[in-house]
């Protein structure tokens, strides 16, 4: 019988720009992060060659810290219930395939860096072909870090098969939805990608926007050939911000991360299970990237007064710090009260009362999204001013939420898009910069806990995908891996 895991592969260390040594990140992990399965990853160039960076003005000392890695991940493996992995993140520019994490299934395994000593910075295609010379299990990964991947290269299913689709950098389903539609069948992880000592539950601080996503794995138990065999099947699921959400999916009776055949069924066949850690606000079946099916577990009823508003931009790489932002949302007549702010993931961020409005300042940069509970009662004229003021990028944000629409529909959403902001890599995807409002009508005593079928009628054919999407309405997500059609 299988059950669910939660693990962290990504977390940095003191070789270039994180925090903390080997043996130590692992023990957090355990103890603080009360992870079941993780993985150590310093930057490739730093774990062989260029030693560790202490921002000082002396050389670098060249270190080849891999044989501490390899002995300090062995010792790990199993203390106190703990899976451990061995691995590094290869760290290239998107030109030359982006950042890919590596992982073996072995105490000990030559690097890449050491396989091919003359190219330690090979494009990943050539990367992926190096690192079948290892002569062990491998998986790499690729994710949104310094060098955001690249779809285009040519790769190697045997090896690559997951997907990092968050983690403190923010949330990035287009890009994986771009290597989907692509051919490359990844199934969905998230991570921390955490510079500090906060193994498994990374704050962002004030560089980046998120806390640590995690990978769930539905394994036959926790031990490293059981972890290791779930991931390379994909039995996977992605959540954000170190939330302990449940995702079952399945296609015609194939769990997620599986493949079926067109022959077998003219139909899709959907079963979903999710428990969240708070009321579910949204689920999606999606197939193609496209949205097919929706329900809304904890949309208010007719009557309801209570309404969460969210909002952020989807600029990739956007950092906390400088991305601090003022708003407002006043109320066209009567009062407008606050009921309670909705997953501020910074210390520094604020949303409060004013008057008969809110006001705030927050980072909702990189898809986080911020946003406001509020009580809409009192509210007598027909809409809620937004406001946002971030003149030097996005733009200032101005749009009236219209009560009598949202409260007919459950759901309403402004996009506001700026073409003078371009980012190289969201102009790769055809992703234009935008900013989000959306507000609906919730429930705050809705259901956590939602199973459903649904049945797309389309005929299947070859190179179908379906994946499971959540909201939560504190706003965290979850994806579970597609099942792909063959």
């Amino acid at each position: 019988m299988r059950r669910v895991y939660f693990g962290e592969m990504h977390q940095h260390t003191y070789l270039a720009d994180g925090r903390g040594n080997f043996d130590d990140l692992y023990v957090y992990g355990r103890r603080v992060g009360l992870l079941d399965f993780g993985a150590v990853t310093p930057h490739h160039n730093y774990l062989i060659g260029k030693g560790p960076d202490y921002y000082l003005p002396e050389a670098r000392p060249r270190v080849n810290a891999w044989p501490e890695l390899q002995a300090s991940t062995k010792l790990a493996n199993g203390w106190q219930g703990f899976v451990s992995l061995l691995g590094y993140e290869y760290s290239v520019g998107t030109a030359a395939g982006g950042h890919h994490n590596v992982l073996y299934n072995a105490d000990q395994a030559r690097t890449t860096m050491e396989l091919d000593a003359a190219a330690p910075n090979a494009p990943v295609a050539k990367m992926l072909r190096t690192v079948q010379l290892a002569r062990v299990p491998t998986l790499v990964i690729p994710h949104i870090g310094g060098g955001p991947p690249d779809w285009s290269h040519a790769t190697d299913s045997r090896v690559e098969r997951l997907f990092e689709i968050a983690s403190v950098h923010g949330v990035f389903e287009e890009s994986w939805q771009k290597h989907l539609a692509a051919g490359l069948r990844q199934g969905a992880i998230a991570a921390g990608d955490t510079h500090t000592t906060a193994m498994g539950i990374g704050y962002p601080g004030l560089i980046y926007v998120n806390r640590s996503g995690l990978a769930g794995v539905r394994a036959l138990g926790k031990a490293r050939a059981s972890i290791w065999d779930a991931l390379y099947a994909r039995r996977t699921f992605a959540t954000t911000q170190n939330q302990r959400m449940l995702v079952d999916f399945e296609v015609n009776g194939e769990a997620m991360g599986g493949e079926i055949a067109a022959r077998e069924a003219q139909e899709a066949r959907v079963k979903a299970r999710v428990s969240g850690t708070a009321p579910l606000l949204r689920v999606d079946v999606v197939k193609n990237n496209e949205v097919v099916h929706s329900v809304w577990p904890a949309r208010g009823t007719a009557g309801a007064k209570l309404v969460r508003i969210v909002w952020g931009d989807n600029l990739y790489q956007r950092r906390a710090a400088t991305g601090m932002r003022a708003g407002s949302l006043t109320p066209t007549g009567g009062q407008l009260r606050m009921r309670a702010a909705v997953d501020l993931d910074q210390g520094f961020e604020e949303i409060r009362q004013q008057a008969t409005g809110i006001v705030w300042t927050t980072a909702a940069v990189s898809n986080d999204r911020d946003g406001v509970l509020v009580d809409v009662g009192a509210v007598t004229g027909g809409g809620l001013k937004f406001r946002l003021d971030d003149a030097d990028t996005m733009g200032v944000v101005e749009v009236e939420i219209p009560l009598e629409e949202l409260m007919a529909k459950g759901h309403w959403e402004y996009k506001h898009e700026n073409a003078k902001v371009q980012h190289p890599y969201m102009k790769a995807m055809g992703v234009a910069a935008a900013f989000v409002v959306q507000a609906d009508v919730v429930d705050v005593q809705g259901p956590m806990d939602v199973s459903f079928e649904f049945v797309d009628r389309a005929p299947v054919k070859a190179g179908d995908y379906f994946y499971l999407r959540l909201e939560q309405l504190d706003t965290n997500k979850a994806w579970s891996s597609p099942v792909w059609v063959n």
